[in-house]
């Protein structure tokens, strides 16, 4: 991902991305969420494998007046904020700033919530 990320970006871009988190994924480890309105129909499942949590998602959703159904598989694994800190450095960028959800504070320890939001610049 990140190779494709460092091939797409201009030097002097930034990448805003988000990671998950322990707790993050804990908290969400066997809920079922349902959403439903007039444009979609969604279900959501989340499950724990003993690894990473795996998200089962299935519905409908409408586009210009006709329903379509979907289905999906989402594995969802927990990334070392520090792994990924040297791994963006050895491509040569920047380095990561962890910061809150609404990217306006610096966070020190970025499992320390849900998610962890990053920021890095392309040099």
């Amino acid at each position: 991902c990140l190779k494709c990320v460092d091939g797409a970006l201009a030097p002097g871009g930034y990448f805003v991305f988000d990671i998950n988190t322990p707790l993050g994924l804990r908290e969400t480890v066997d809920t079922t969420v349902v959403h439903d309105s007039d444009e979609e129909i969604i279900v959501r499942k989340r499950l724990f494998d003993g690894e990473r949590v795996i998200l089962y998602a299935s519905g409908c959703f409408a586009h210009n007046g006709v329903w379509h159904r979907y289905r999906e598989t989402i594995h969802k694994i927990v990334i070392d904020p520090e792994w990924l800190r040297r791994a963006m450095s050895d491509l040569g960028w920047s380095p990561v700033h962890y910061r809150d959800e609404d990217l306006t504070q610096p966070v020190a320890e970025p499992h320390a919530g849900k998610v962890a939001y990053g920021v890095a610049r392309k040099k």
